[in-house]
């Protein structure tokens, strides 16, 4: 049993949602039910990260000492995608923040050795989950992420607790993705579910056996084909072992950021002193057992099914336009500029973490941080405010077909920040929304730009659904 305890956690899915029907139709196969998640033309899995870690750290206390981000998708190879995560959150410079580029089964290693470190810790994972179109993996993938934070016992309300857990490893082969090609394939389900579902349910067995009381334990299942997923929760209930169903059945597969998701939609929903076996199953197994505990009752109100609920439709073309599947001829306007590195880490805190600052003389907010105060004048030593969690209300805005965007336009806002402080910048996800003066927003980390393969993160604002001012 370790020493560290689960103090806060959180999800987080795009809303795009791309009808499964549709799907079909255009490629003429049979039809589908339900809808597919999708990220939108201007986020990934690091900007998924971000947003999964602020839920999560709107309950936390500690801060990290570890920060560990899991992905299937990683925007970069060479470079760290975890410092720019690093940077959004504005962790210290001391904080470890390293990638871990693998499927569930590396998910739910991060994790285990961030609760053998005995460090405060945060884990995320996040997937943008491609596939040939057609494919079951584009038809059942889910873009998704989730993240956890832990912290020692006693140092902040624990949420849960790991009461144990075992893993096997088997070379089964039946998905993968070669490095170069971009896509998942796979075998037969059959033999993935001969091959899997007989040993994930041995070891589900021995933890249950030797942690905890099945009679008191709810289980969840992560796994990449649906098949084996369907066969080992059919063999659990005949077990008598209680399945926790719910929102994550509709939802798809999220690949790495799966096992967390599962254990996001079960923490929504379980009572303090419940148990919760955590079952992955993918070139082997895992079997983790968790106690939900009292701080449990402070989770986030932005539950995973309340998220699932914020539907919005997507075109099929536009999908395939945002994935790079379907060409199309480019704006007639100059690609945007390659951004500076240089600018970017000299302006760091205010570029990745929306940092602005207040005046000690006056109280002004000044956004950016300047070192002349825009309101008195005056020179002044200011002091960091974040903003980033701070809602504002759109003052003016404009729609510009012209400027070069991945998406259909671009649409710019002035944005008065409760507190104080004016920001100019892009508004996201408005789904087609007519936006006006005194509509409530909230910002989100979002990709700006591409050039040369280097990509521009700033903030955009997005809508704060059900908020009008």
């Amino acid at each position: 049993m370790s020493g560290l305890v689960v103090t806060s956690y959180g999800s987080y899915l795009p809303g795009n949602r791309v009808s499964r029907a549709e799907m079909s139709a255009t490629l003429g196969r049979g039809p589908l039910s339900g809808q597919r998640t999708a990220a939108g033309h201007d986020e990934d899995s690091i900007t998924m990260a971000v947003e999964a870690l602020r839920a999560a750290r709107g309950a936390a206390v500690a801060e990290p000492a570890l920060l560990a981000y899991v992905t299937s998708s990683p925007v970069y190879l060479e470079r760290s995608n975890s410092s720019i995560i690093h940077a959004a959150l504005d962790l210290p410079a001391r904080v470890l923040a390293h990638d871990a580029i693998g499927t569930a089964q590396t998910t739910v290693a991060m994790l285990r050795h961030a609760l053998r470190a005995g460090e405060p810790a945060a884990v995320v994972a996040a997937d943008v989950r491609g596939g040939l179109p057609g494919s079951e993996f584009e038809w059942f993938g889910c873009d998704a992420a989730a993240a956890v934070t832990l912290a020692p016992e006693g140092t902040a309300p624990a949420m849960a607790r790991h009461l144990g857990g075992a893993t096997t490893t088997l070379p089964v082969g039946d998905t993968w993705m070669s490095a170069g090609e971009g896509v998942p394939r796979s075998w037969d389900g059959r033999f993935a579910a001969h091959a899997l579902t007989p040993g994930a349910i041995d070891l589900a067995e021995e933890v249950l056996t030797r942690y905890g009381d099945p009679a008191r334990v709810r289980f969840v299942v992560s796994a990449g084909n649906r098949r084996v997923r369907a066969d080992v929760i059919r063999q659990g209930r005949k077990r008598g072992w209680t399945y926790l169903g719910g929102v994550i059945d509709d939802l798809g597969y999220a690949g790495a950021a799966d096992p967390l998701l599962v254990m996001a939609a079960a923490f929504d929903v379980l009572p303090p002193a419940s148990r919760l076996l955590v079952l992955t199953v993918a070139d082997g197994a895992s079997a983790h057992l968790w106690e939900i505990d009292e701080g449990i009752e402070s989770r986030s109100a932005r539950s995973l099914s309340a998220q699932a609920d914020r539907r919005h439709p997507l075109a099929y073309s536009a999908y395939l336009r945002w994935r790079g599947d379907l060409a199309e001829d480019p704006p007639r306007r100059p690609e945007p500029d390659r951004v500076s590195a240089p600018a970017a880490l000299r302006n760091r805190r205010w570029k990745y973490a929306l940092m602005g600052a207040e005046c000690d003389r006056c109280r002004a907010r000044n956004v950016p941080a300047q070192r002349i105060c825009g309101h008195c004048r005056q020179p002044a030593r200011m002091r960091p405010v974040p903003l980033q969690d701070t809602p504002g209300t759109i003052r003016s805005w404009t729609v510009d077909h012209l400027a070069y965007s991945t998406g259909d336009k671009v649409i710019a806002a002035v944005v008065d920040l409760d507190g104080g402080g004016r920001l100019s910048c892009e508004v996201a996800d408005t789904h087609g929304e007519r936006l006006a003066a005194g509509r409530r927003v909230i910002p989100t980390f979002r990709r700006v730009s591409t050039r040369d393969g280097l990509h521009n993160y700033f903030w955009k604002v997005c809508p704060l659904r059900g908020e009008v001012k």
